[in-house]
Order: structure tokens, then C-alpha cells, then sequence
């Protein structure tokens, strides 16, 4: 499914916003509906990446966790911060660089 099919504009968008505004009491709850209608919406289109991305979410979002508790006790971010930067360059390069520079060897 993409953003331009019916089904989407049809189905999907007005289903996903229902929910949304529904779940207007709490605005935790409204991002949990949104990052997984986001998910639901990508396994849609692709499903073969989605285990990827949902991994690469979690990664994420415990290396956020991990920068943000050394900030508080004060102690240097870099690394971590050089760690997430490098995971989150792995699947472009593995993905994107590693076919080409394959195909023209």
C-alpha cells in the first residue's frame, strides 16, 4: 500500500485518525497508536524490511535511553552516541552501497 492508493485515503487514513483523535485522554497512548499504525503501514508496503526496521527501532530507542541516563549522571555521550550513528549507517551501506559495489567488481 502506498500513500497515493485508494485504500489508503480510503480506509486506512481515516481508521488510523479515528483512533488518534479517540485517543485524545492521553498523549502516550496516541504515540504508541502512531508508531504502530507507522509499523502496520510499512509491513503493508514491505513486509520483507519490517523486522529490520522494528529491530533498528529498538536499538534506537535503548541507545537513547542509554545517552540519556550517562547525560544525567554526567558522563560522556560520544560513544554511545557513535554507536547508533554507526548502526544506523549499517543498513544503508549493507543495503544500498554493498550491491553496487558488488555489481561493479
Amino acid at each position: 500500500m502506498q500513500m497515493t492508493d485508494l485504500s489508503f485515503l480510503l480506509y486506512f487514513l481515516p481508521a488510523m485518525l479515528l483512533v488518534y483523535f479517540a485517543l485524545s485522554f492521553s498523549g502516550k497512548a496516541q504515540n504508541l497508536w502512531l508508531a504502530a499504525s507507522s509499523f502496520l503501514f510499512y509491513a503493508f508496503g514491505s513486509m520483507a524490511y519490517t523486522a529490520l526496521l522494528l529491530v533498528m527501532a529498538m536499538a534506537n530507542y535503548y541507545l537513547g535511553y542509554a545517552a540519556h541516563k550517562r547525560k544525567e549522571r554526567e558522563t560522556p555521550v560520544k560513544g554511545v552516541v557513535a554507536v547508533a550513528v554507526a548502526l544506523n549507517l549499517l543498513p544503508l551501506l549493507f543495503f544500498g552501497y554493498l550491491p553496487s559495489l558488488v555489481n561493479t567488481i
